[in-house]
């Protein structure tokens, strides 16, 4: 979708898109950074990993998802600059 709303020329909404890609990227970061307290408090890898594989990407995306409802201080923008 970023890539498409770029060559439309609608940058706001691109922009848009590529936050909630930034964010499903560094869910990568979230996961190594969560595993390893999640495996001492439940003591189990494989539970502690089927567990941070779903919390790693949900605080990622919706943190996104408030840094672009910030940006809608004037509504969605549909305008293309060409």
């Amino acid at each position: 979708m970023g890539y498409l709303n770029i060559m439309k020329g609608k940058w706001i909404q691109h922009q848009k898109m590529m936050i909630y890609s930034y964010a499903s990227c560094f869910a990568a970061v979230t996961l190594r950074l969560w595993l390893p307290i999640l495996n001492i408090v439940v003591g189990n890898f494989e539970t502690a990993y089927l567990i941070v594989a779903w919390w790693c990407r949900i605080p990622n995306l919706i943190i996104a998802y408030f840094m672009n409802k910030k940006t809608d201080y004037a509504g969605p923008s549909t305008e293309t600059y060409a």
